[in-house]
């Protein structure tokens, strides 16, 4: 990354996540995530103001890397069997950008290799 950029995961929350949401399971088998990441995110946002406006260095990058083992082979991690809770067959797998008008008759010929977050025993 650049210095003068940041990128941050911030793990526990869903997509579109936010205070209040339903947390049933709607159309899918699993309840649906309730926690929020605006917390987090208002704490950023006023890092990223502060970076701007006064020079104030905000935190650092906090992402999964390869090297240091926080970012690990798809197929590697192993999650912890919850009562009540389907646990993902696998990842998704992620291909080169295709023509979505006119893709390809045979489907994508390649694939990338996942990488997703390390877990500890508790999936955490």
């Amino acid at each position: 990354m650049p210095a003068n950029a940041r990128v941050y995961l911030i793990a526990g929350t869903q997509h579109a996540g936010r205070p209040g949401a339903d947390p049933r399971p709607g159309p899918c088998v699993n309840p649906r995530n309730p926690h929020s990441a605006t917390p987090a995110l208002r704490a950023l946002f006023h890092a990223l103001e502060e970076w701007v406006t006064k020079g104030v260095e905000p935190p650092p990058s906090r992402v999964p890397h390869i090297a240091d083992g926080t970012a690990v082979k798809s197929e590697s991690v192993r999650m912890p069997r919850v009562k009540g809770f389907a646990s993902a067959p696998g990842a998704n797998r992620i291909t080169p950008p295709v023509d979505w008008i006119d893709p390809p008759e045979d489907g994508p010929s390649q694939f990338y290799e996942t990488f997703v977050s390390a877990v500890d025993s508790d999936g955490n």
